[in-house]
């Protein structure tokens, strides 16, 4: 079991190494794409925290 743990961490360790490779082209994509999940991730706190008037949105 202990073995096989350690193995995935590995494989998850590596997978990570992996999506982080590229040129600046793919890290700009990147950050575009966390640049909107962040403004979701706002949008939605915002909506959690105030109810769904803030998104003009009805029950």
């Amino acid at each position: 079991m202990r073995q096989a743990v350690k193995n995935y961490g590995i494989f998850l360790w590596r997978c990570g190494r992996l999506a982080f490779q590229g040129d600046w082209r793919y890290h700009l994509w990147i950050g575009a794409l966390f640049a909107v999940c962040l403004l979701g991730l706002n949008a939605y706190a915002k909506q959690l925290v105030h109810g769904l008037v803030v998104t003009d949105m009805t029950d």
